[in-house]
């Protein structure tokens, strides 16, 4: 099995402790992406487009589904490419001007025997010309300039996705912040939206309860998410996490009361999400939530319970 690459996104810093609550509060998220695998399992092909602010686990969520397919289902996946735009980088580094950075990913892909997870990080950063800044210097009139400008670079690697997306048994996941701000030629390539929203009340209690092992969780969630309104702020769930962690560390967590233990979690949460930037994302983004509240998360819930009959 090839080894995912760690992910450059906060979601690693989730700890093993949280596992079930983070299930928990992504449900239909997470039975969503079973569903999803499961199908690629039986032989079809999928592309999936994760997305939300940052901070609020898109990463962790999918290690975590893959984690349960290979527990539960032995034959269920057998190859895991992690690619990261930093990968990408290498890759075009070490191709002569004329070759397709692609194609050592699309030929890995479809060698592989068994089902294989295909995972694209930040796939707005394919779209404008970081990678080819960041990967060599370039000159005016080279061939490498003119045979990887921005739009072509963009239509190689919409290209590439049609190729690889009829291939059977591979799993295609872009992860991305904004799609709303991405190249639509990338996006539309990704057909089944998921939608990770920041985290709701009953999720910020569950999580404060379980990471600072207290009863209290409920009281102290509700007055975190008053000062938070207060503040026109938003916690992901990566900063609500941290933080936890951070105050867990102190020896006198039982003395201390729900007032001091949300004032130590705002001092470590870092700058947290503005609500006019919330408002700004959603904006732009509602299309992608819709469909991704509305048709695609009910749908693969219930296709779960039809899989998870047909596997039992």
């Amino acid at each position: 099995m090839v080894n995912p690459a760690r992910a450059s996104s906060g979601s690693d810093s989730i700890s093993s402790s949280v596992d079930k609550v983070f299930l928990d509060c992504f449900e239909k998220q997470m039975n969503s992406l079973k569903a999803i695998g499961l199908t690629v399992a039986a032989g079809r092909s999928q592309s999936t487009l994760l997305f939300g602010l940052p901070g609020n686990g898109r990463t962790f969520a999918l290690r975590t589904v893959m984690s349960l397919l290979a527990r539960d289902h032995s034959s269920a996946f057998a190859s895991i490419l992690n690619v990261t735009p930093a990968s990408l980088f290498g890759i075009v580094k070490s191709l002569d001007g004329l070759t397709n950075p692609f194609e050592a990913i699309s030929k890995q892909s479809i060698a592989a025997k068994r089902p294989t997870l295909l995972c694209f990080e930040e796939i707005d950063a394919y779209s404008p010309p970081h990678i080819l800044l960041e990967a060599r210097p370039l000159e005016s009139g080279s061939d490498f300039s003119r045979s990887f400008s921005n739009s072509v670079l963009t239509s190689e690697f919409a290209s590439f996705l049609d190729r690889i997306m009829i291939e059977e048994r591979i799993w295609v996941v872009g992860i991305v912040n904004s799609p709303g701000d991405c190249a639509p030629a990338i996006i539309q390539r990704f057909t089944i939206p998921i939608f990770f929203g920041m985290p709701e009340l009953n999720a910020i209690e569950a999580i404060i309860g379980n990471m600072l092992g207290t009863n209290r969780g409920k009281a102290i969630g509700r007055l975190l998410v008053r000062k938070t309104s207060e503040f026109g702020i938003y916690l992901s769930f990566n900063a609500l996490i941290y933080a936890c962690n951070e105050v867990n560390r102190e020896k006198t967590l039982k003395e201390l009361s729900d007032e001091d233990i949300v004032s130590r979690i705002l001092a470590f949460r870092g700058s947290g999400i503005t609500a006019e930037s919330v408002k700004r994302y959603e904006r732009i983004n509602s299309g992608f939530i819709n469909v991704s509240l509305n048709e695609a998360m009910p749908f693969w819930s219930k296709e779960l319970k039809r899989l998870e009959v047909e596997h039992s």
